[in-house]
């Protein structure tokens, strides 16, 4: 993974898919920002070994050579918009309505099982930008380079345990695979372009990550309407999108069961006026039902969970998160994002029975990349994610969230600088069986 490098003097920029130690990254394709000319997070870092997944080789990854230029395989959708690529192999699909920040088109990977009963959709992540100095900085990936079959070949990202089809440790390991770039700066959720200037710079970025989802779920959901079960899931960034987009995603597929699992993006609120921002610079939207939310990002908790009471809603999450710590604008140190996030959890997720959570006392970012090697109260993740996939009777909360001042939740200091992120329970026993429709 990467660190956070200070740029623009003693300012320090975000990267949102960014973790504390230097390695390549889960959420592939976010290097290091050499100074504030980078404009994006930027190259890969080089392949990533499968051995991370934990299951041996990676049968699910990147097939190099299947398509007629040597490269990965080219599908193809019809005009009802189902996708036709080779079986259990990747292929990059293009879909020329989606826009990166640069404003060239982007597509999708997929990796086809015929007739499969279950969809995992996996949205990659990969920092955030609202501001010149954030998106001028590098603090959000592939927002000038885009993300076209180019960059999919080189992914590590779907080497991970969750795209191996012949480890018996993946609990999706017969399921159809979809990968979903990322390359707009607003966390999947905005539809605005924006120009930021100043100091004599200025950049454009077409933050469209909402009209991209809508036009990639109605691809999804003509290709799978058979599907039974579809996962979506996402790592920071990408786990605010799985979040902020899951209305779409459930009626692009109205009769199967739509399950959500949020890889470190727990919806705290961010401090000062630091949404306000967001919204200004993203346009971001509330779905019919979640009056407030815009404003109020636990409350999407409960819209969530209250709409849709038979799926399960699923979040990892270190509680004093290096990374999210400074996005959503917290002092280094402070205890305040430790105790936003402990409220998250026990007023959000402890009190129904299909949210659960996963916590671990570490300031790390980001789970997925090896589920095999994280631990919380003596239960690894991946038996986590397993009784997650199943809805079985260990799909229940497991972490012990600190006991704290609730006074601190909120106490940012001067954390944040003209928006510019600074340097730097018990299990309650509680299943979700998937209601009488099948989950």
């Amino acid at each position: 993974m990467v660190r956070l490098i200070p740029v623009v003097g003693a300012l320090g920029v975000l990267s949102l898919s960014c973790g504390p130690v230097p390695a390549t990254d889960f959420d592939a394709g976010v290097g290091l920002v050499q100074d504030a000319g980078a404009a994006d997070a930027g190259s890969m870092a080089g392949p990533q070994d499968a051995g991370l997944d934990g299951g041996g080789q990676d049968a699910g990854g990147l097939d190099a050579g299947t398509g007629s230029d040597g490269g990965v395989a080219l599908a193809t959708a019809n005009d009802a918009g189902v996708i036709t690529a080779p079986a259990r192999t990747w292929a990059w699909l293009d879909i020329p309505e989606t826009r990166c920040g640069n404003e060239q088109p982007s597509g999708i990977g997929v990796n086809l099982v015929p007739g499969a009963q279950d969809v995992f959709v996996y949205l990659m992540g990969g920092g955030a930008c609202w501001n010149l100095l954030t998106c001028l900085g590098g603090a959000a990936t592939n927002i000038t380079s885009g993300y076209q079959r180019a960059q999919f070949e080189r992914e590590a990202a779907v080497r991970t345990l969750l795209f191996n089809r012949t480890a018996t440790t993946n609990p999706l390991r017969e399921a159809s695979f979809v990968f979903v770039p990322y390359c707009t700066g607003d966390v999947f959720g905005g539809d605005a372009v924006k120009t930021y200037s100043g100091f004599g710079r200025s950049v454009t970025v077409a933050h469209k990550g909402r009209p991209n989802i809508d036009a990639i779920a109605r691809r999804l959901g003509a290709t799978f309407s058979g599907a039974q079960r579809v996962f979506i899931a996402g790592s920071s960034a990408g786990g605010y999108g799985v979040q902020l987009n899951y209305p779409r995603f459930a009626q692009a597929f109205p009769s199967a069961q739509v399950h959500l699992l949020a890889d470190c993006a727990q919806l705290i609120q961010p401090t000062g006026g630091l949404l306000a921002e967001w919204n200004d610079a993203w346009s971001l939207a509330e779905p019919p039902g979640c009056t407030g939310c815009l404003m109020n990002f636990p409350s999407y908790v409960d819209f969530l969970a209250t709409t849709y009471p038979q799926r399960r809603f699923g979040l990892l999450a270190y509680d004093d998160d290096n990374v999210l710590r400074q996005f959503f604008g917290f002092v280094q140190n402070s205890p305040g994002f430790v105790a936003a996030t402990g409220e998250l959890l026990r007023t959000k997720y402890e009190p129904r029975a299909n949210t659960k959570y996963y916590l671990v006392n570490q300031s790390d970012h980001v789970m997925l990349d090896n589920p095999t090697s994280v631990t919380s109260q003596g239960v690894v993740l991946r038996d986590w994610l397993e009784q997650f996939v199943q809805g079985g009777a260990g799909f229940t909360n497991v972490g012990s969230i600190p006991t704290m001042d609730a006074g601190s939740a909120m106490d940012a200091g001067s954390a944040m600088d003209a928006g510019v992120a600074p340097d730097g329970g018990a299990a309650d026993g509680g299943t979700v069986d998937g209601g009488s429709d099948g989950g």
